[in-house]
């Protein structure tokens, strides 16, 4: 077993054990506890089972763990928002949505043994105890029929998404997105019953923004059955005849005129048409960059195969891998500092108006990709061109996921957030995806890129990559409660989630835009006292460093011009 999943287990137990605890008046909280110790143990034995097709399967990203143990990060997050639900009055339907994610892990393990040549008795009967212990907890009529649609929709997607997009996902990445959308419409669906949500703006909120969605994957879904993505014009008259479907659909379920709704909602105060003014110029200066970018890029490419002239012939080759991989990094992590500059306003002004942009915007990104995917005439490649460019050795699938992961990583705190409708809005919580990836991910990559030399055992990463990456999310959250923006309620338990958030980016082989906001969101919803995993990780690290296992690395392409360059050195005469 490796150090991550190490770490992952004794976080995981480490949260059950407080909740345990803690959580006196809550009815449940010991069978809650036994389901998740149950799951535990069966992921961990899942996980460290390599022989399993769900990690050999050719249809898998390969050169990544299965990282099926990160499925036990959903639950830990329903758990959280319990603990503060628990804390505010009725907390019954953010316990079936707890015992549903529950649900889903088991699906996820039900499938990974069904695939397995060989099932121990133990494993099947710990499953099936955890199922037993979940339906009985599932009270009512709707919980239980959720139960049914969760497994079916886990256990299909596992079985046929690996066929349909080979090598785009990890089981654990694709059985972390299968979780989040029967997330999704366990919570719409319980939504729909919570009497608050239905009053205000809440309840055409959710209409628009889930009307929205579903209509954008079933046009997507209709167009590829269909063969419409053959001609641009049949590919955009597909969505459009959809949209104006959903419109009819929105229209006699809401009280007010779809698009009427949407302006008045949009128009709605000055910080509104402020951060809209605001986000469109974002947007106009990351298209303005990305072109030119593109064309730098290209260039780049075009004149590598020109002879340079050197004391000692370097191979065009070689340059061509240094200005590539350089000009890619330095790309991608651009977008990252461009998408925070749009998330930190509207997190600070309205974050339920950035709860339906973002919605807006990830389902534009499906479209997009879609043609790109299918080759649509005339759009399909001029798409495809600019993409390639910014793509690395994880988009090695029909699609590329990595931006849909930058934003849903960004977003899924926002969205998960208990928060999000309530006045108490402004919680460290909601900026796990800004600080995890926005601030964290970013400082680590260039900073271990300019200063790191040191490199944690087992992981390209490095130790002062790490460091940085502490600091300035440290010093952001301090920033950002010194002038009143988040709201703080302990500065160690941040630091803590700060500190594991930084560690599960060193040892992750994860898609970490994906994995970074989860981790740090299911640690600030917790407010215990977690001194103790950061003493076992730092103790961990220090007993790696004695023991000789932690290097100096540099990177292939800089090892092979330097070996180039000591090679092609004429001699110097004694």
């Amino acid at each position: 077993m490796d150090f991550y999943n190490i770490l992952a287990s004794v976080t995981t137990l480490y949260i059950t054990y407080n909740y345990a605890l803690t959580e006196k008046k809550a009815k449940h909280h010991w069978t809650i506890s036994g389901t998740i110790l149950m799951d535990l143990f069966l992921l961990l034995l899942c996980s460290g089972d390599v022989k399993q097709s769900g990690c050999s399967n050719k249809n898998y990203r390969p050169a990544a763990h299965n990282g099926i143990f990160l499925t036990i990060a959903i639950p830990m997050i329903h758990m959280g928002e319990l603990v503060a639900d628990h804390n505010q009055g009725d907390d019954s339907l953010v316990l079936a949505q707890l015992w549903l994610s529950l649900g889903s892990v088991s699906s996820v393990i039900a499938r990974w043994l069904w695939v397995g040549k060989e099932t121990s008795k133990v494993c099947l009967s710990f499953l099936i105890i955890s199922s037993g212990m979940i339906m009985i907890h599932l009270s009512s009529s709707i919980a239980f029929f959720l139960y049914g649609v969760d497994f079916l929709i886990v256990w299909s997607g596992l079985k046929f998404i690996p066929i349909w997009l080979p090598r785009s996902f990890t089981f654990g990445e694709l059985a972390i997105v299968l979780q989040l959308l029967v997330g999704f419409i366990n919570r719409f669906a319980f939504g729909c019953l919570e009497s608050s949500w239905l009053v205000g703006e809440t309840f055409p909120l959710l209409m628009f923004t889930t009307t929205l969605l579903v209509t954008v994957v079933a046009a997507t879904c209709v167009t590829y059955v269909t063969f419409s993505h053959l001609s641009v014009w049949r590919f955009i008259l597909t969505y459009v005849l959809f949209a104006a479907a959903a419109l009819g659909f929105l229209h006699v379920t809401c009280p007010e005129t779809p698009l009427l709704w949407l302006l008045h909602f949009t128009m709605k105060g000055c910080k509104r048409i402020w951060l809209v003014t605001t986000w469109f110029l974002i947007l106009a200066i990351t298209f303005t960059w990305t072109a030119n970018q593109s064309f730098v890029m290209k260039q780049v490419g075009s004149s590598s195969n020109e002879t340079i002239s050197y004391p000692w012939q370097i191979s065009s080759s070689h340059i061509e891998c240094l200005k590539n991989v350089s000009a890619k990094f330095t790309s991608r992590k651009m977008f990252h500092i461009y998408i925070v500059l749009v998330y930190i306003p509207g997190l600070i002004v309205d974050p339920t108006f950035l709860f339906l942009a973002s919605i807006v915007v990830f389902s534009l990104f499906i479209i997009v990709e879609a043609a790109r995917a299918w080759k649509v005439p005339v759009i399909g490649p001029c798409i495809n061109d600019i993409q390639l460019l910014f793509v690395d050795e994880r988009d090695q699938g029909h699609i590329f996921l990595t931006h849909f992961y930058l934003l849903l990583g960004m977003s899924l705190p926002l969205w998960l957030s208990p928060m999000l409708f309530s006045t108490h809005q402004g919680t460290l919580e909601m900026y796990a995806g800004v600080l995890a990836l926005g601030v964290g991910d970013t400082v680590a990559c260039l900073s271990g890129r300019a200063i790191g030399f040191l490199h944690w055992p087992g992981s390209k990463k490095t130790i002062e990559g790490s460091i940085c990456s502490i600091i300035a999310q440290m010093v952001l959250i301090a920033a950002g409660s010194f002038l009143g923006v988040v709201k703080i309620t302990s500065m160690f338990t941040a630091f803590t989630g700060v500190i594991m958030a930084a560690l599960a980016e060193a040892f992750t082989d994860q898609i970490d835009n994906l994995i970074l906001p989860l981790v740090l969101l299911t640690l600030e919803l917790f407010s215990p006292n977690s001194i103790g995993l950061i003493v076992a990780a730092v103790n961990f690290s220090l007993h790696e460093m004695r023991t000789g296992n932690c290097v100096v690395k540099k990177s292939p392409c800089s090892g092979r011009i330097l070996a180039v360059l000591q090679s092609k050195r004429p001699a110097v005469r004694a």
